[in-house]
Protein backbone atom coordinates (compact mmCIF):
# COMPACT_ATOMS: atom_id res chain seq x y z
CA UNK A 1 0.00 0.00 0.00
CA UNK A 2 1.32 3.66 -0.87
CA UNK A 3 0.04 7.07 -0.09
CA UNK A 4 0.33 9.67 -2.98
CA UNK A 5 2.11 12.46 -0.94
CA UNK A 6 3.25 15.06 -3.07
CA UNK A 7 6.51 14.29 -1.98
CA UNK A 8 6.96 11.23 -3.20
CA UNK A 9 5.38 7.92 -2.52
CA UNK A 10 4.66 7.64 0.92
CA UNK A 11 5.32 3.38 1.64
CA UNK A 12 3.01 1.99 4.29
CA UNK A 13 6.40 1.60 6.79
CA UNK A 14 7.05 5.28 6.65
CA UNK A 15 3.06 5.58 6.86
CA UNK A 16 3.38 3.73 10.34
CA UNK A 17 6.67 5.29 11.58
CA UNK A 18 4.88 8.77 10.94
CA UNK A 19 1.67 7.95 12.22
CA UNK A 20 3.05 6.13 15.17
CA UNK A 21 5.69 9.12 15.82
CA UNK A 22 2.70 11.85 15.77
CA UNK A 23 0.36 9.81 18.03
CA UNK A 24 3.46 10.29 20.61
CA UNK A 25 6.04 12.92 20.67
CA UNK A 26 5.99 14.42 17.40
CA UNK A 27 4.11 17.20 15.94
CA UNK A 28 2.97 19.05 13.07
CA UNK A 29 4.15 22.93 13.24
CA UNK A 30 1.45 25.45 13.77
CA UNK A 31 1.67 26.62 10.32
CA UNK A 32 0.57 23.27 9.30
CA UNK A 33 3.12 23.00 6.68
CA UNK A 34 5.70 20.67 8.41
CA UNK A 35 6.25 17.97 10.71
CA UNK A 36 8.60 18.53 13.42
CA UNK A 37 10.21 15.73 15.74
CA UNK A 38 11.90 16.75 19.43
CA UNK A 39 13.94 14.26 21.39
CA UNK A 40 16.77 14.44 24.11
CA UNK A 41 20.64 14.52 22.99
CA UNK A 42 20.59 10.58 24.39
CA UNK A 43 17.94 9.80 21.86
CA UNK A 44 19.84 10.50 19.12
CA UNK A 45 20.48 7.23 17.57
CA UNK A 46 16.27 6.95 17.50
CA UNK A 47 16.29 10.01 15.76
CA UNK A 48 18.58 9.43 13.07
CA UNK A 49 16.57 6.42 12.78
CA UNK A 50 13.33 8.08 11.92
CA UNK A 51 14.90 10.43 9.69
CA UNK A 52 16.85 7.89 7.70
CA UNK A 53 13.17 5.84 7.40
CA UNK A 54 11.13 8.67 6.98
CA UNK A 55 13.48 9.52 3.36
CA UNK A 56 10.34 10.40 1.39
CA UNK A 57 9.54 13.41 3.45
CA UNK A 58 13.00 14.72 3.47
CA UNK A 59 13.29 14.94 6.86
CA UNK A 60 16.24 16.89 8.19
CA UNK A 61 18.49 16.51 11.01
CA UNK A 62 19.00 19.68 13.22
CA UNK A 63 20.93 20.59 16.83
CA UNK A 64 21.08 23.37 18.88
CA UNK A 65 21.43 24.37 23.07
CA UNK A 66 18.29 25.69 24.10
CA UNK A 67 17.21 26.30 28.02
CA UNK A 68 15.64 24.40 29.96
CA UNK A 69 13.05 25.39 32.09
CA UNK A 70 13.16 22.46 34.63
CA UNK A 71 16.51 22.43 35.48
CA UNK A 72 17.49 25.94 34.58
CA UNK A 73 20.08 25.16 32.51
CA UNK A 74 21.15 25.17 28.82
CA UNK A 75 22.16 21.62 27.11
CA UNK A 76 21.81 20.49 23.38
CA UNK A 77 18.18 19.77 21.64
CA UNK A 78 18.26 17.44 18.63
CA UNK A 79 15.18 17.82 16.46
CA UNK A 80 14.49 16.63 13.02
CA UNK A 81 11.97 19.01 10.72
CA UNK A 82 10.72 17.42 7.07
CA UNK A 83 10.44 19.87 3.88
CA UNK A 84 6.96 22.16 3.68
CA UNK A 85 4.55 20.93 1.13
CA UNK A 86 0.53 20.88 1.27
CA UNK A 87 0.11 17.21 2.07
CA UNK A 88 1.35 18.21 5.72
CA UNK A 89 -1.94 20.13 5.50
CA UNK A 90 -3.71 17.26 5.08
CA UNK A 91 -2.54 15.06 7.45
CA UNK A 92 -2.95 18.25 10.08
CA UNK A 93 -6.05 18.30 9.65
CA UNK A 94 -6.62 14.74 11.12
CA UNK A 95 -4.34 15.38 14.16
CA UNK A 96 -5.29 18.61 15.30
CA UNK A 97 -8.66 21.07 15.53
CA UNK A 98 -9.49 24.66 17.25
CA UNK A 99 -11.16 24.59 19.86
CA UNK A 100 -11.80 28.44 21.83
CA UNK A 101 -9.04 29.72 19.60
CA UNK A 102 -7.11 27.07 20.99
CA UNK A 103 -5.15 24.89 18.72
CA UNK A 104 -5.52 20.73 20.64
CA UNK A 105 -4.34 17.35 19.32
CA UNK A 106 -6.87 14.86 18.91
CA UNK A 107 -7.10 11.15 18.02
CA UNK A 108 -7.72 10.29 14.25
CA UNK A 109 -9.89 6.92 14.64
CA UNK A 110 -8.58 6.48 11.34
CA UNK A 111 -5.60 6.58 11.85
CA UNK A 112 -5.60 4.52 15.10
CA UNK A 113 -6.96 1.35 13.30
CA UNK A 114 -4.87 1.74 10.62
CA UNK A 115 -1.47 0.94 12.94
CA UNK A 116 0.06 -2.40 12.67
CA UNK A 117 3.03 -3.34 15.27
CA UNK A 118 5.26 -1.18 13.47
CA UNK A 119 3.24 2.08 14.46
CA UNK A 120 2.67 0.60 17.70
CA UNK A 121 6.58 0.45 18.35
CA UNK A 122 7.38 3.60 17.18
CA UNK A 123 4.38 5.24 19.45
CA UNK A 124 6.15 3.13 22.22
CA UNK A 125 9.35 4.10 21.61
CA UNK A 126 7.81 7.88 21.68
CA UNK A 127 6.00 7.76 24.80
CA UNK A 128 6.43 4.27 26.68
CA UNK A 129 8.17 2.71 29.36
CA UNK A 130 8.21 -0.68 30.91
CA UNK A 131 9.08 -0.73 34.94
CA UNK A 132 10.29 -4.72 34.99
CA UNK A 133 10.17 -5.24 38.74
CA UNK A 134 6.60 -4.36 38.52
CA UNK A 135 5.66 -5.49 35.26
CA UNK A 136 3.78 -3.16 34.47
CA UNK A 137 3.56 -1.02 31.08
CA UNK A 138 2.91 2.72 30.35
CA UNK A 139 2.10 4.18 27.51
CA UNK A 140 1.47 8.04 28.01
CA UNK A 141 -1.42 9.38 26.15
CA UNK A 142 -2.01 12.95 27.96
CA UNK A 143 -2.49 14.48 24.95
CA UNK A 144 -5.88 13.30 24.41
CA UNK A 145 -9.03 13.41 26.47
CA UNK A 146 -10.70 10.26 28.50
CA UNK A 147 -13.03 9.70 26.23
CA UNK A 148 -10.41 9.50 23.81
CA UNK A 149 -8.15 7.20 25.80
CA UNK A 150 -11.20 4.90 26.03
CA UNK A 151 -10.73 4.66 22.30
CA UNK A 152 -7.48 3.52 22.54
CA UNK A 153 -7.79 0.99 25.18
CA UNK A 154 -11.06 0.23 23.00
CA UNK A 155 -8.64 -0.16 19.75
CA UNK A 156 -5.68 -2.32 21.79
CA UNK A 157 -8.24 -4.63 23.34
CA UNK A 158 -10.33 -5.63 19.90
CA UNK A 159 -7.58 -5.52 17.18
CA UNK A 160 -4.79 -7.03 19.83
CA UNK A 161 -6.28 -8.82 22.63
CA UNK A 162 -4.17 -6.24 25.11
CA UNK A 163 -6.17 -4.65 28.17
CA UNK A 164 -5.04 -1.27 28.91
CA UNK A 165 -6.59 0.17 32.33
CA UNK A 166 -7.06 4.54 32.11
CA UNK A 167 -5.24 6.38 35.10
CA UNK A 168 -5.41 10.17 35.46
CA UNK A 169 -2.77 11.58 37.22
CA UNK A 170 -4.34 15.60 37.67
CA UNK A 171 -5.18 16.64 34.30
CA UNK A 172 -3.09 13.93 32.64
CA UNK A 173 -4.11 10.69 31.25
CA UNK A 174 -1.74 7.74 31.34
CA UNK A 175 -2.69 4.11 29.87
CA UNK A 176 -1.19 1.09 32.06
CA UNK A 177 -1.37 -2.39 31.31
CA UNK A 178 -0.55 -4.97 33.38
CA UNK A 179 -1.07 -8.85 33.19
CA UNK A 180 -0.94 -8.46 29.28
CA UNK A 181 2.65 -6.84 29.26
CA UNK A 182 4.34 -9.39 28.22
CA UNK A 183 2.05 -9.37 25.16
CA UNK A 184 2.34 -5.71 24.50
CA UNK A 185 6.42 -6.56 24.37
CA UNK A 186 6.32 -9.60 22.35
CA UNK A 187 3.97 -7.19 19.57
CA UNK A 188 6.45 -4.36 19.26
CA UNK A 189 9.92 -6.53 20.63
CA UNK A 190 10.77 -6.98 16.45
CA UNK A 191 10.96 -3.43 16.24
CA UNK A 192 12.79 -1.52 19.13
CA UNK A 193 15.93 -0.52 18.13
CA UNK A 194 18.95 -1.25 19.93
CA UNK A 195 19.98 1.84 21.59
CA UNK A 196 16.12 1.33 22.90
CA UNK A 197 16.41 -1.68 24.43
CA UNK A 198 15.89 -1.14 27.73
CA UNK A 199 11.94 -0.53 27.27
CA UNK A 200 11.53 -4.18 26.49
CA UNK A 201 12.21 -4.94 30.34
CA UNK A 202 15.73 -5.16 30.60
CA UNK A 203 17.61 -3.70 33.65
CA UNK A 204 20.07 -1.90 31.75
CA UNK A 205 19.81 0.36 29.20
CA UNK A 206 22.25 -0.29 26.03
CA UNK A 207 24.98 1.59 25.52
CA UNK A 208 27.37 -0.92 23.91
CA UNK A 209 28.01 -3.69 21.72
CA UNK A 210 30.85 -5.97 20.81
CA UNK A 211 32.29 -7.20 17.98
CA UNK A 212 34.97 -10.07 17.27
CA UNK A 213 36.55 -11.35 14.74
CA UNK A 214 39.58 -14.34 14.33
CA UNK A 215 41.94 -14.63 12.23
CA UNK A 216 44.63 -17.93 11.97
CA UNK A 217 48.34 -17.43 10.61
CA UNK A 218 51.85 -19.53 10.92
CA UNK A 219 54.89 -18.28 12.82
CA UNK A 220 58.13 -19.46 13.98
CA UNK A 221 60.41 -18.49 16.97
CA UNK A 222 63.08 -19.08 19.34
CA UNK A 223 63.10 -18.11 23.29
CA UNK A 224 67.33 -18.12 23.58
CA UNK A 225 66.68 -17.44 27.39
CA UNK A 226 64.26 -21.00 28.31
CA UNK A 227 65.49 -22.74 31.35
CA UNK A 228 67.78 -25.67 30.74
CA UNK A 229 65.75 -28.95 31.53
CA UNK A 230 62.37 -27.85 30.79
CA UNK A 231 60.60 -30.25 29.01
CA UNK A 232 59.39 -28.58 25.30
CA UNK A 233 60.45 -27.28 21.91
CA UNK A 234 60.61 -23.96 23.84
CA UNK A 235 64.57 -23.29 23.75
CA UNK A 236 64.94 -25.75 20.60
CA UNK A 237 67.85 -23.52 18.97
CA UNK A 238 66.65 -24.31 15.83
CA UNK A 239 63.45 -22.33 16.84
CA UNK A 240 60.24 -24.08 16.72
CA UNK A 241 56.89 -23.29 15.08
CA UNK A 242 53.06 -22.69 15.77
CA UNK A 243 49.72 -22.60 14.19
CA UNK A 244 48.08 -19.14 15.68
CA UNK A 245 44.43 -18.14 16.40
CA UNK A 246 44.23 -14.43 16.76
CA UNK A 247 40.88 -12.89 17.90
CA UNK A 248 40.31 -8.97 17.80
CA UNK A 249 37.46 -7.21 19.57
CA UNK A 250 35.99 -3.67 19.13
CA UNK A 251 33.03 -2.02 20.59
CA UNK A 252 30.96 0.76 20.04
CA UNK A 253 27.00 1.72 19.26
CA UNK A 254 25.46 0.86 16.38
CA UNK A 255 25.43 3.43 13.78
CA UNK A 256 21.83 4.41 12.71
CA UNK A 257 22.93 5.11 9.03
CA UNK A 258 24.92 1.83 8.47
CA UNK A 259 23.14 -0.55 11.31
CA UNK A 260 26.62 -1.75 12.09
CA UNK A 261 29.24 -1.22 14.36
CA UNK A 262 31.95 -1.49 11.82
CA UNK A 263 31.75 -3.61 8.64
CA UNK A 264 34.24 -6.90 9.32
CA UNK A 265 35.20 -6.55 5.79
CA UNK A 266 36.90 -3.37 6.99
CA UNK A 267 38.68 -5.61 10.72
CA UNK A 268 39.73 -7.96 8.10
CA UNK A 269 41.58 -5.38 5.78
CA UNK A 270 43.32 -3.80 8.93
CA UNK A 271 44.23 -6.67 10.55
CA UNK A 272 45.55 -8.10 7.70
CA UNK A 273 47.50 -5.02 6.53
CA UNK A 274 48.68 -4.23 9.89
CA UNK A 275 49.48 -8.01 11.91
CA UNK A 276 48.78 -10.59 9.48
CA UNK A 277 50.99 -9.84 6.79
CA UNK A 278 53.62 -9.20 8.84
CA UNK A 279 53.63 -12.27 11.03
CA UNK A 280 52.50 -15.35 8.75
CA UNK A 281 55.27 -17.77 8.40
CA UNK A 282 57.79 -15.51 9.81
CA UNK A 283 59.93 -16.33 12.35
CA UNK A 284 59.78 -13.62 14.56
CA UNK A 285 63.51 -12.95 16.36
CA UNK A 286 64.71 -12.11 12.94
CA UNK A 287 62.09 -10.94 10.50
CA UNK A 288 60.05 -8.98 13.35
CA UNK A 289 62.30 -7.66 15.61
CA UNK A 290 60.28 -5.04 17.03
CA UNK A 291 58.11 -7.58 19.02
CA UNK A 292 61.06 -7.72 20.89
CA UNK A 293 61.84 -11.07 23.25
CA UNK A 294 59.04 -13.01 21.44
CA UNK A 295 56.95 -14.74 23.86
CA UNK A 296 52.96 -14.76 23.76
CA UNK A 297 52.49 -11.86 25.82
CA UNK A 298 55.04 -9.46 24.45
CA UNK A 299 53.01 -10.42 20.75
CA UNK A 300 49.74 -9.44 22.16
CA UNK A 301 51.18 -6.03 23.64
CA UNK A 302 52.74 -5.67 20.09
CA UNK A 303 49.50 -6.48 18.67
CA UNK A 304 47.73 -3.75 20.62
CA UNK A 305 50.26 -1.07 19.79
CA UNK A 306 50.00 -1.46 15.99
CA UNK A 307 46.39 -1.57 15.90
CA UNK A 308 45.26 0.59 18.34
CA UNK A 309 45.76 3.94 15.66
CA UNK A 310 43.73 2.14 13.35
CA UNK A 311 40.98 0.57 15.34
CA UNK A 312 39.79 3.37 17.96
CA UNK A 313 37.29 1.19 19.24
CA UNK A 314 39.93 -1.92 19.80
CA UNK A 315 38.80 -3.45 23.33
CA UNK A 316 39.92 -6.79 23.17
CA UNK A 317 43.22 -8.81 22.18
CA UNK A 318 43.13 -13.01 22.51
CA UNK A 319 46.21 -14.92 21.13
CA UNK A 320 46.33 -18.74 21.08
CA UNK A 321 49.73 -20.16 20.24
CA UNK A 322 48.43 -23.36 20.61
CA UNK A 323 44.39 -24.38 21.68
CA UNK A 324 45.81 -25.11 24.59
CA UNK A 325 47.62 -21.72 25.20
CA UNK A 326 46.64 -18.33 25.48
CA UNK A 327 47.26 -14.63 26.24
CA UNK A 328 44.99 -12.46 26.00
CA UNK A 329 44.35 -8.27 26.87
CA UNK A 330 41.15 -6.19 27.42
CA UNK A 331 40.42 -2.43 28.04
CA UNK A 332 38.18 -0.48 29.58
CA UNK A 333 34.66 -0.06 27.35
CA UNK A 334 33.43 3.36 27.66
CA UNK A 335 29.69 3.54 28.16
Amino acid sequence: MKLKAGFEDLTEKELQILYGTLLGDSGIHTDGCYIEMWHSKEQEDYMRWKVKNLKNLQMTFHSRFGYDKVTHDYREEIYATSRSHPFVRKIESKFYKKVNGKRLKILPVDVLWSLGPLGIAVWYMDDGSYVADAKTLELCSQSFSEDENKTIIDFFKKKFNIEFNLKTEGEKCVLKAYKDSTKFLDLVRPYIIPSLIYKLGSNFKYSQLRLKKDFEFEYGHRLDNYADGKVGTCGNPAGHGHSAKLTIGVAGKVNPETNMIMDFGDIKKIVKEKIIDKLDHRFLNIDVPEIGYPTVENMVLWIWKELKPFLPNLYFIKLNETSTSECEIESEVDG
